[in-house]
């Protein structure tokens, strides 16, 4: 046959192309759906599949009506490239549409996430990709499963060809004018039915949230980009009763500005300031620092306050590091992103003429550092190490240290910050370093098991967490040696925890359990005695800490959330962040509010160590008034279009 022919009779082809397609990513949702499918809504999944893989591979069905169009009027040759060119798009977009929900599904498995604006943001961002973990050895797998799905396109197509010949055939003896209108009928048909079953799916998810049905948000969180339609205004306005814990969120007003601090900063210049240094581990959880598994730091500890229930204000690195340097909510981010705003930590360092040596194992734009805590710091300040395995990242950052700390200027004091990456996936470490065995060689996300893997894993993380304390440690001695311990303030912690499946994730950035959000903090103060602290603490109190002691004056409540970690004040809550979420520990109870104005109708709530809760609905209720207010108090710090 010739080229023209073959594409005409391809491109007719195409709508039984992406029928066949439609059942394909049908199979791959329910294989989303499936460890969260219950026998009492096994209908509102088949709801699920059906229309979202509609809504999924309409893209191809409108591109597969536009080939048969230009078919049907194309009688010159000229018109094969621009067949050819359709034909080759459908492949395309099939593929890269099986090729998205195939990654989707391995993501959300091991980390709980879809993909979303984190991982846009992964992506596009400079260092992003490189801070994923994995490592060359697992891009082959991922290449073979891309090519996997692009080699079932092209059987599909091939089917979809042969049915269409039989077809027309069939046509040829009969009435082809009556063919194609019964065909075209039958499409109507269909697409009718698909969107009266979407209708369907949206009012269903609409009353579960009015009712509080969890099962139903459940099977929903599951499905990528899935839009939830709720109707709490409208229940409203007709006097029905909508669930409790729907009417809580933590939306963030619709901002036009920042007011941070609420109000003027006024300070006097301290008699002797004190040198500070900022240690900051990559996903350092809480029960890392151990005396057999990191002597060195324990060691320090021990002559130090160490704090031993201590959050960070998130379960990702944005959040974490926002809570810590600005003592404001996580999920403020973006928001003084936008605004290049750097916290009141660093500019009252700058003020006092501090020389600051910044230093990173990652790369100060991913996250972006350069336009939240260190923004507006010279670029000359800023030192990167994003090449090469993490604990040799971490060793070239230290030599540098020390050599800088060597020849620096002596007369001002200095902030010293550094990020290390030795902890962070893929939990790299040289020989000498291996305190636990056995270990898993090498990360390859596409083909691991987690279930059979992860021991190995976590014991990669805790041969990483040895090596983290021989860096550490190198700090804390060459500080001694100059003689500068007793004149420096030194701060080490955890941007986050990470999770090993305790709880059902691994990593971090899904939920907030303890593993991925509760890190160990050690503050060495010039005199102050050790002591190990028990009460409730928070990233957030840590510029509540500093600030007074480089001479500010106000309140803590006109620039943080956090109390003086110095001040022996018992905290009342503490407040984490993610991409999509805040959570509230208080009085024992977690809960995880939705952020970005999607209301839920029903409110996680776990027991502080992340257990079940009895009777949710009577824990939502009585705390919703307290949850409110924690949410609005945090708004303070942002000028909204809504006052």
């Amino acid at each position: 046959m010739s080229l023209p022919g073959l594409a005409k009779r391809l491109s007719h082809a195409l709508p039984i192309y992406a029928g066949l397609t439609y059942w394909v990513v049908c199979g791959q949702l329910i294989v989303d759906l499936e460890p969260a499918i219950e026998g009492p809504f096994l209908w509102y999944a088949l709801l699920l599949v059906l229309t979202y893989a509609a809504l999924f591979v309409l893209p191809l069905a409108l591109l597969a009506l536009l080939a048969t169009w230009v078919a049907a009027r194309s009688k010159h040759s000229r018109w094969t490239t621009a067949q050819s060119l359709l034909i080759f798009l459908a492949w395309l977009l099939a593929s890269g549409l099986q090729i998205g929900l195939d990654a989707d599904r391995i993501l959300f498995s091991i980390f709980a996430f879809h993909l979303n604006g984190f991982v846009w943001n992964l992506v596009t961002t400079a260092g992003g990709l490189e801070s994923l973990g994995g490592s060359t050895s697992s891009d082959w797998p991922f290449a073979l499963r891309a090519l996997g799905w692009g080699g079932l396109q092209l059987a599909l197509l091939a089917l979809a060809d042969t049915i269409a010949t039989r077809r027309q055939a069939t046509a040829i003896r009969g009435s082809a004018t009556a063919f194609a209108s019964s065909r075209g009928r039958r499409a109507a048909l269909v697409a009718a039915f698909l969107l009266l079953l979407a209708i369907v799916e949206k009012l269903s998810f609409g009353w579960s949230d009015l009712a509080g049905v969890a099962g139903i948000h459940q099977l929903a969180d599951r499905i990528p980009f899935h839009q939830p339609l709720t109707f709490h205004h409208l229940a409203t306005v007709l006097g029905i009763e909508a669930h409790p814990s729907g009417q809580i969120d933590a939306a963030l007003p619709v901002e036009s500005g920042i007011r941070y601090p609420s109000r003027p900063v006024r300070s006097t210049r301290p008699e002797r300031l004190p040198n500070l240094v900022i240690l900051v581990c990559e996903s350092w959880r809480a029960d890392a620092l151990t005396p057999e598994l990191m002597p060195e730091t324990w060691a320090m500890a021990g002559e130090s306050l160490r704090f031993t229930r201590h959050y960070s204000g998130g379960n990702g690195t944005r959040m974490g590091m926002f809570s810590l340097f600005y003592g404001l909510h996580g999920d403020l981010w973006h928001a003084f992103m936008f605004a290049e705003e750097p916290p009141l930590l660093i500019r009252r360092l700058t003020e006092l003429s501090y020389e600051l040596k910044l230093q990173t194992s990652s790369r100060f734009s991913y996250p972006e550092f350069d336009k939240t805590v260190f923004a507006g710091v010279p670029s000359t300040a800023m030192h990167e190490e994003p090449r090469g395995a993490t604990w040799e990242r971490d060793r070239r950052s230290m030599t540098r240290f020390e050599s800088w700390l060597k020849r620096r200027e002596t007369n001002r004091p200095f902030l010293f910050f550094q990020f290390y990456e030795s902890t962070h996936a893929r939990y790299e470490f040289p020989d000498e370093s291996v305190v636990v065995r056995p270990f898993l060689d090498s990360l390859r996300y596409a083909t691991m098991d987690l279930k059979r893997d992860m021991p190995l894993i976590r014991n990669r993380y805790l041969n990483s967490a040895h090596h983290l304390d021989s860096q550490l440690a190198r700090v804390f001695a060459a500080l001694k040696a100059r003689g500068l311990w007793d004149d420096t303030i030194v701060v080490v912690t955890g941007d986050h925890g990470e999770e090993f499946m305790e709880k059902g994730n691994w990593g971090h950035n899904s939920f907030f359990t303890e593993e991925q959000i509760r890190v160990p903090l050690v503050l060495h103060v010039p005199g102050q005695a050790p002591q190990v602290i028990e009460r409730l603490t928070s990233h957030l109190d840590l510029a509540a800490t500093l600030l007074p002691l480089l001479g500010v004056q106000n309140a803590a409540t006109d620039y943080s959330e956090g109390a003086s970690l110095l001040s022996g004040t018992e905290r009342p809550y503490a407040v984490f962040s993610d991409w999509d979420h805040l959570g509230v520990l208080i009085d024992g109870y977690k809960f995880r509010i939705p952020a970005a104005g999607v209301s839920h109708a029903w409110l996680p709530v776990t027991r502080a160590d992340d257990g079940p809760v009895e009777s949710v609905d009577d824990v939502v209720s009585a705390y919703a008034p307290r949850l409110v207010r924690i949410m609005r108090d945090a708004r303070r710090f942002l000028e909204s279009s809504e006052r």
